[in-house]
C-alpha cells in the first residue's frame, strides 16, 4: 500500500485573513441579533488572539483543544465587556455560525491544480488521505466543504484532530492516521504534504513519514524545482503540482 496524506488548509484549499474577518462579522451579526451590542473590531481582535493561542499550544505543548473550548474562550472574553450569558446553547449556535460561514464562504477556493494532482496520484495507486488540525470548527465542517468543492471523490480517508484527539505534530496523531488506513499493515510508501514547517514537515519526520513542505512563498528555498533537503526523507516544493514528482524522486530510495 502506498499512502499520501495532505493537510487541507492552505494546502489543498486556499484562504486568507479575509476569512477570519468574514467569520468575525457573522459572529458579530448573530450576537447583535440576540440582543448583545458587540463591536465587530473587538470580536475580530479576540478571534485572532484566541486563534494564535490555540496554535501556540498545539505546537509548543502538542495540546489538542476542542473547537467547543476555542469558542467558549472567545465568548468568555467577549462577556467581560458585553455581559454575554455564555452557556452550552450559545456555544453550539456560534459553532453553527462558524461552520455555515466556512461552507458558504466565497473566499475559500481550491488550490491551483489540486484536482489534477489528486487524479494523477490515484492513477498511480496511491491511497489519498486528508489530515488536518482544528481550531474553531470541527472536521465534519471540512468534510462538507471538500464535498461542496468536489474533491472528496479523490480522497479515500479524511482524518481530523477532533476525531482522534491528537494534533499534528504529535507522533500519536500520525499513528492514529495510519491505524485508520492500514489496520496494522506497514505501508510500502508513506508521504505527508503540508504548508506548516513544524506541524506538517517536522511532525511527519518525527513519525518516520516522508515529509513534503509546500513553501509557496519561498521562505525556505528559492528554487522553483523540488528540493531534497533530507536524503530520501524530506522535500520542499514551491507548487502543489510538484507533489507528483516526489514518488519518482523517492523511488531510488526504495530499490
Amino acid at each position: 500500500m502506498k499512502i499520501i496524506s495532505f493537510d487541507v488548509w492552505n494546502t489543498l484549499i486556499k484562504y486568507d485573513r479575509k476569512l477570519r474577518e468574514e467569520i468575525s462579522q457573522n459572529i458579530t451579526n448573530y450576537l447583535i441579533s440576540i440582543g448583545y451590542e458587540v463591536n465587530y473590531e473587538h470580536v475580530l481582535d479576540i478571534f485572532n488572539s484566541v486563534d494564535r493561542e490555540i496554535r501556540t499550544l498545539r505546537i509548543d505543548y502538542l495540546q489538542y483543544i476542542p473547537p467547543e473550548h476555542s469558542v467558549t474562550l472567545l465568548l468568555n472574553r467577549l462577556a467581560k465587556r458585553y455581559n454575554i450569558n455564555v452557556n452550552d446553547d450559545l456555544i453550539f449556535k456560534v459553532l453553527e455560525v462558524i461552520s455555515s460561514t466556512i461552507i458558504n464562504s466565497k473566499i475559500i477556493r481550491l488550490a491551483d491544480n489540486v484536482q489534477e494532482v489528486l487524479s494523477i496520484l490515484k492513477s498511480e495507486d496511491y491511497t489519498i488521505a486528508t489530515f488536518s488540525n482544528v481550531v474553531f470548527w470541527h472536521g465534519k465542517t471540512t468534510r462538507q466543504l471538500l464535498s461542496k468543492l468536489g474533491i472528496d471523490k479523490y480522497i479515500d480517508y479524511q482524518v481530523y484532530a477532533d476525531e482522534i484527539g491528537y494534533v499534528k505534530p504529535h507522533p500519536q496523531a500520525f499513528s492514529k492516521l495510519y491505524e485508520k488506513i492500514t489496520r496494522g499493515l506497514i505501508p510500502e510508501v508513506a508521504i505527508h504534504v503540508g504548508d506548516s514547517l513544524r506541524e506538517d514537515f517536522t511532525g511527519a519526520l518525527m513519525s518516520n513519514v516522508i515529509a513534503v513542505l509546500l513553501d509557496e512563498e519561498g521562505r525556505y528555498v528559492k528554487s522553483q524545482e523540488p528540493v531534497e533537503i533530507i536524503k530520501c526523507r524530506g522535500f520542499i516544493i514551491r507548487r502543489l503540482k510538484d507533489v507528483i514528482l516526489i514518488p519518482h524522486m523517492i523511488s531510488r530510495c526504495l530499490g
